[in-house]
């Protein structure tokens, strides 16, 4: 009974932040005032924190590592969007790939925690996905630099 109820109100959050995602890429809303409406980036955590998780055992649930990681590709889905978006609209050649980066990233990621457990090589894909990350860092730096000179 209360794993149903934590479900329908997990599905029932999720699909709201779908639904604002949605309407903020149409109006092209600010991305933290998406995130932060109703206690939303805290989803991902509160998810993280449930007891659910067994995080002391060494079976832990393949369900919960799926149902902590949805908020999270969400929110990486809503930025590879507007990353894309603006890159492509204010000819940014700066930011360009940063979109790319973070497809890689999540690309790599999410194999890792939907098969890690039953072919642990897969794990292998967190170095792709950290060097995705440093390049993240490397577009960041660049831009920086950049800005300074002017």
């Amino acid at each position: 009974m209360g794993r149903e109820i934590l479900l329908k109100v997990s599905g029932n959050t999720l699909k709201e932040l779908i639904i604002n995602a949605i309407a903020a890429l149409e109006k092209e809303q600010d991305l933290i005032e998406l995130l932060s409406k109703s206690g939303r980036l805290l989803l991902r955590v509160v998810l993280c924190l449930m007891p659910q998780n067994l995080w002391t055992s060494a079976e832990a649930p393949l369900s919960w590592g799926i149902y902590r990681n949805i908020p999270f590709a969400i929110l990486g889905a809503v930025i590879v969007i507007l990353f894309y978006r603006s890159a492509r609209i204010k000819q940014d050649k700066t930011f360009r790939f940063l979109w790319l980066a973070v497809v890689i990233s999540f690309g790599c990621y999410i194999p890792v925690v939907l098969f890690a457990d039953l072919v642990p090589p897969v794990g292998m894909l967190m170095i792709p996905k950290t060097c995705a990350y440093v390049w993240v860092v490397l577009i960041g730096y660049n831009a920086m630099k950049e800005s300074n000179r002017e």
